[in-house]
């Protein structure tokens, strides 16, 4: 399978890097971040479900401090936020995948925490 990285996460991944202060911190945090997800070529379903979410088609990777949210899109796993261990999930952190998975169910999503509250 081939990994496909949105705007979105790569925004995150770029801003959790640039909060880094330590000399080469940045480029150990990227390092991390790539090297833990690879594994998802393979093995695309060895991320745990997103508890907050309540639906197996959302994955995370955890590594360091973030978490690494991701589904599988087709022949694609899409890599969709990269968020701080600390901070709450909310489907707007998700971006256009919210939309086109609940459309393309016919579904309404369960908002875990409320918009704007973290």
């Amino acid at each position: 399978m081939r990994i496909v990285w949105t705007d979105r996460a790569l925004l995150d991944l770029r801003a959790a890097a640039t909060r880094r202060s330590t000399p080469g911190a940045d480029l150990r945090l990227l390092e991390n971040v790539v090297s833990s997800i690879e594994r998802l070529r393979d093995f695309p379903l060895s991320g745990r479900a997103v508890p907050e979410l309540e639906d197996e088609l959302f994955r995370e990777v955890i590594a360091r401090d973030y978490r690494v949210l991701d589904w599988i899109a087709g022949e694609d796993i899409e890599i969709l936020a990269v968020i701080h261990g600390k901070r709450l999930l909310t489907w707007d952190l998700l971006g256009e995948a919210e939309a086109v998975y609940f459309v393309s169910l016919n579904r309404r999503p369960v908002v875990p925490v409320a918009a704007g509250s973290c």
